[in-house]
């Protein structure tokens, strides 16, 4: 269960980054001591709802990283929302952002009530996230989230892919971390 092509968010969206790994007793803010960042994207539709997601896991905060997930994610001509995080500040002129104020995720309600279900997911269905097999956590979900609307296809289209793969052996799966580019 991977991403395609048709998973290229199209249409205008918010984009954040959240943390995986639990709490860190005394440290605020962004570190990134024993935990891992992802990148979202989610894409808006004109009913309010949320259309289709991205998830990259990126190394920081910076710019440079921000802005090669962001354009591996969405198509170039879409108007992507963000909070005024000084990384994306620095890229308003390269790409077709709008900066708004957080106010603690309320500007982005649909967004973090979307990385509130991922992390729940997370901890219900894997119980943990080994930071190894991130990639493939991300994966899974977005392959998830993306096709809920079409059950019918969702079984077929997932044996055919099956069946399409070449076969891996498990240590193969195990230090490849289930990610195939």
């Amino acid at each position: 269960m991977k991403e395609d092509n048709e998973d290229d968010i199209d249409a205008n969206a918010d984009a954040d980054e959240f943390l995986i790994g639990g709490y860190d007793s005394g440290e605020k803010g962004r570190s990134l001591s024993d935990k891992q960042a992802v990148l979202i994207v989610a894409e808006k539709l004109d009913d309010g709802r949320i259309g289709k997601i991205g998830l990259r896991h990126i190394e920081n905060f910076e710019a440079e990283t921000l802005k090669y997930a962001l354009k591996e994610m969405t198509k170039p001509s879409v108007q992507l929302t963000t909070d005024s995080y000084s990384s994306y500040k620095s890229l308003q002129s390269e790409m077709n952002l709008k900066l708004v104020k957080s106010e603690k995720g309320k500007t982005m309600e649909q967004l973090h009530i979307q990385i509130m279900l991922f992390k729940n997911w997370l901890r219900g269905i894997h119980h943990k996230c080994s930071p190894e097999h991130l990639h493939a956590y991300l994966k899974e979900y977005v392959f998830r989230f993306n096709k809920r609307n079409k059950t019918k296809y969702l079984f077929h289209e997932t044996i055919k892919r099956m069946m399409n793969e070449f076969p891996h052996p498990y240590n193969y799966i195990i230090n490849h971390c289930g990610c195939y580019a």
